[in-house]
This record gives C-alpha cells, structure tokens and sequence, in this order.
C-alpha cells in the first residue's frame, strides 16, 4: 500500500496549499485556484505542461522560475499579474501566449527564457516593469500594443536576436538600457514619450534615430557604440545633453539647439565619434560647430527640424525663393551651399527619418547641383538615403535624376560600398546599394567586382557576400539544382589572401557549370520534341473540335505548355550529370 501511495499520477491535479512533487511532469491547476503561490513549482525541472484554467488572477513570484523542462504556457484572460521572476529561467520555453485582460509583467518575470521566439504583449498591460525579458536571447519578435505606458529599465537588454520593435504611440517612459545590446535595425520613438533613459538604445545597429519633442534631456550614454548610426534629430526643446550620450563613431548629420542647452562635457559627449572628430578635431569644435551649424543657412535648418514642424512642398517652395518685386523671385542662394559638416539641404533630407518624396522634388529642382555635391567625408545625398533605409521610389527618384540631370557623372559605387562596410551597416544596406548599382550600370558587375578586388577598405567576408549577390541571378538561370548548389557552396568558401584570386576561381566555375548545363540542356532537345509532339498528338482530335475557334500556332504553343517538358527535364538531367562532378 505504501509504494502506491508513492505513485506520481500522470497529470498532478495542483490544488490550493498542495505540495508539488518533485518529479512531477504533467501539471493542471484546478479551477477553484485564483492565486498560485510564490514560488509554488520553483525549480520542478520536469514538468512539460502546465494548465492554467480561467479564474486563475495571480502568477506569485517565482512560481514556475527554474522548471528547464517547460515548453509553452498559454495564460488565462482572467489573469491579471505575473509576479516578480514567475518564469525566469525556463531555459525550454519557446511559446508564451498571453490575453488581453493582464494587467502586469512583473519584474524578471521571464528573465533569461532564452528559447522564446516571439511575445506580444496585450494592451491591457501599462507596465513592463524592470528585466521582464532581459537575456532573452532567442527573442525574435517584439509586439506591443498601444495602451502600454511604461516600458521599466532593462525590459529588454540583451534580446540579441530581435531586429525590428514598434514602440506604441501611448508609451510615455523608457528606462535605463531598455533595449541594449538589441541589434535593432529600426526604432521610432512616439511623439508622446517623455523620457528615455540612460543607454536605453545602446548597441543598436539602426542608422538613424529622431528625438522625440517632450524629451528635454538626452541622458548618459544613450546610444553609445550605435556602430551603423549616421544620423540623430534634435528638437529644440532639448536643454540638456549628458556625457557619453553620442559615443557613435559615425555620427554625422546631428545639430545642437541654439538656445542655452547644458553639456555634461565631464567624459565627453561625442566620445569616439570618429567621424566628427575627423572633421573637427576637439570636442570644443564639436560642441561649437554644431550649434553654429545652421548659421545663416535657412533652407538647411528647415530640412533638418522638418519632422517636428510637418513642413509640405509649398512651405519649402517658399523658403526656397527670394522675392525680388511682386513679380519676380529668384532661388534662394543658401540652398547650394554646404554648412560645417559640408553638407547640402539634400545630404540632409536623405539623413531624416521623415522621408517625404515631394521635398525631394522641389530640391532637385531648385538644386539640382545638390545631387552630385559630395559632403566633407565625400559621400552624395544618395549614400545617405541608402544607409538610412529610404523608400524605394525615392531611391528610384534620386537615380532617375542622376541619370537625366548628370548622365555622364561616375558615380564612386565602390567608395560608397567601403564606407558603408567601415561604418559596419548592416549587411541589408549594402544588398540594397548593390541593387542599385545593378539598376544603375546594368551589365557591368565584373568592372565593380574586379575594383571591389583591389579597394583595401573592403574586407574577404564583405567582398565574398558582395560576389554572391551579385551573382545570384546567373546562379538562378542554371536550370540543374545540382549545379546550383555546388556553386553556392564554392562561393561559401572563404577568401584566404586575395580577392581576386577568390574571385578568378569563382568565375571559372561559374562558367563551367553554365556551359556544362547548355550541354546537357542540348543533349535533351530531342527528349523536350518528342513530349511536346506526344502532346500535340494526344490533343489532336480535340484541335479539330476547336479549329474554328484558335489558330495553329496558339495549339502549338498550348501543347508546348502542356507537355511539362520543363519539368520532366529537370529530373531527367541528373541521371547525365557524371558522379564524379559531386563527389
């Protein structure tokens, strides 16, 4: 009697004040519990399922923290609170479903869950208190939705593999390193938020960011080693600015209010700002220049704050003209210069985070110099609207005017892929200059590989990546899976020395496997007659019935179609293919 009573059942039916076996694996809450205890399955490392019944109102702290064995957790819309490190390590949890009705993440509630791979948290929660899904490392998709007010300090730090966070509309603070060391690509902050703490975005990997207005301190070390950010918006209601807040060594398009902003210059501001510090040496001349950086240039100043005050086409229209009589205006001659950083009013719409097309429009036609004016690292507008992620009609626009306004100028293609690698964009960025490029010049890809080749500021990993996207069309055209993969694997391989040795090697083969498929596809030319004939013949009696109403050669083409001559050659080639070829 005594060893049945030892007996686990399969499901352990918790009850209120029941004590949890240690190997329990199966878990159902009874529906009579509303609370479960702190602490209550702590550390049961066998258990694979657990349900939770509605009318449950409480998760304790702790009470799931340690159980390695948890998949997935579907919480009731009943619930209201997730307590302090409810399911902190729960190193197999892959799925977390929580309901409308929740008021409460609790803080470390889900620290360090490293298998989940997507949250959505419903609007009912306003807070997400402090390390709620800290070290998440396989966190790969963020959903908040509005209502959210508050997201606490580290929610998020280390969630290495999220790329992209929406931020509701309603959120009002961000804590201290919220999302560091989260290699967002992109992150736009609500015109309603009101604070954002000290390297709440540190590490990330987005190239612009835009302050929002009610943010009147820009706090320590913000966006420190933000390696790929290029471009940072501020209001003029920032009053203060903290030390270490723009360590980003590429830094380029930002400018300090006018107006009396205290700079926290104790372990500098611009801190390993490489880019800055090339142009101006000191931080003194920093601090200095960008204050002074809009000097006498309106037309540069109303582009840079243009996603504050909503400006429209017909307000830089305006702007752009200097009436001369009630008659006659002229362009405004500020529009073609360069401020401090050498810049153009269109260098600095590329940087925004507001990209409007018909600004575009109205710079290129009040100045179209603009396009092939180089800034003092000597990038063009178009780099900029590349490294920042513009639309595609804009880069469209922006090429289309190169090529009519300026057909004979040689766009520096390969200076521009160098500069982006050395800024370490995401890879993203470089496949969509590459593009276009492609776009640009088509049919001269070997010219741009064999420069890329000879260009030190490009490294082996970044030449092999560009190759192979350069590639991939002619890769996609070699009709024998086969040979399709054996060349992708020969472009896997690493460059060891040279590049153009590399590269030598990969066009070879490359041609080889595509004069190698033309045999093959030649030797089946009599298989692909006999199919199509077979199907004109089978379809022979019913051409009759149709004569009247289709011609011959509309049949003809039909037939071909129909015979799935394409599809049946594809899984004869194989069997021609030599074994030795894979071996």
């Amino acid at each position: 009697m005594a060893e049945e009573d030892n007996i686990i059942p399969e499901v352990f039916i918790y009850t209120e004040g029941a004590a949890v076996p240690q190997d329990v694996v199966r878990v159902r809450v009874h529906p009579s519990v509303t609370a479960i205890p702190e602490e209550a399955f702590q550390e049961r490392t066998k258990i694979e399922e657990v349900e939770l019944c509605e009318g449950l109102l409480e998760i304790g702290g702790a009470a799931f923290s340690g159980c390695g064995s948890l998949a997935n957790i579907s919480i009731p819309s009943s619930v209201t609170l997730i307590g302090i490190a409810a399911f902190s390590y729960c190193d197999k949890l892959e799925e977390v479903v929580l309901r409308e009705g929740l008021l409460e993440i609790g803080e470390s509630a889900f620290r360090y869950c490293a298998a989940l791979k997507q949250i959505s948290v419903p609007s009912t929660v306003a807070i997400i208190q402090e390390r709620a899904f800290e070290y998440c490392i396989g966190l790969e998709r963020i959903e908040l939705c509005d209502g959210l007010q508050e997201i606490g300090n580290q929610a998020f730090e280390r969630c290495m593999s999220v790329k992209n966070v929406k931020i509701p509309s309603t959120v009002i603070r961000i804590g201290e390193w919220a999302f560091a060391y989260v290699p967002l690509v992109d992150i736009r902050l609500p015109d309603c938020l009101e604070s954002i703490g000290s390297y709440a975005v540190a590490r990330g990997n987005f190239p612009i960011l835009r302050i929002p207005p009610l943010i009147t301190t820009i706090s320590r070390g913000l966006v420190g080693s933000c390696e790929g950010l290029m471009s940072i918006e501020l209001s003029d209601s920032v009053t203060r600015i903290e030390y270490t807040s723009f360590s980003c060594q590429s830094l380029r398009n930002v400018a300090i209010p006018q107006n009396n902003v205290s700079i926290d210059a104790r372990n500098s501001v611009f801190g390993l700002c490489d880019d800055l510090e090339q142009l101006f040496g000191t931080e003194e001349q920093i601090i200095h220049g960008l204050k002074h950086r809009f000097d006498n240039l309106p037309v540069h100043k109303m582009i840079y704050y243009q996603s504050y005050n909503n400006v429209t086409s017909d307000q830089l229209n305006s702007a752009t003209d200097i009436r001369m009589s009630q008659r006659r205006s002229k362009v405004n001659p500020t529009g073609s210069q360069r401020d401090c950083l050498g810049m153009t009013p269109l260098h600095i719409l590329a940087c925004s985070t507001v990209q409007n097309l018909e600004l575009y429009k109205v710079l290129v036609t009040k100045y179209p110099e603009n396009l092939i004016t180089e800034d003092r690292w000597g990038a063009l507008p178009l780099l900029y609207a590349v490294w920042g992620d513009a639309p595609d009609e804009i880069l469209q626009f922006l090429v289309d005017s190169y090529k009519s306004l300026y057909p004979d100028h040689e766009l520096n293609w390969t200076g521009m892929m160098a500069s982006l690698r050395r800024d370490k964009v995401s890879r993203s960025v470089l496949q969509a200059l590459l593009d276009l490029y492609i776009d640009f010049v088509p049919d001269q890809i070997e010219e741009l590989f064999e420069e890329l080749a000879e260009h030190e500021g490009i490294s082996l990993d970044t030449f092999r990546f560009i190759v192979q996207r350069g590639y991939i069309e002619r890769v996609n055209t070699i009709g024998l899976k086969q040979y399709r993969d054996a060349i992708m694997v020969e472009m896997e391989i690493k460059p060891i020395n040279s590049k153009l040795g590399w590269l030598n090697i990969i066009r070879s083969k490359l041609v080889q496997y595509e004069e190698e498929y033309r045999t093959l596809k030649e030797a089946t030319t009599l298989l692909e007659l006999l199919l199509w004939k077979n199907e004109m013949d089978k379809s022979e009696s019913s051409k009759k019935r149709k004569r009247a109403e289709e011609s011959d050669s509309n049949f003809r083409e039909q037939c071909r179609i129909g015979c799935r001559a394409d599809i049946v050659i594809e899984h004869v080639l194989p069997f021609l293919v030599p074994p030795k070829k894979f071996l």
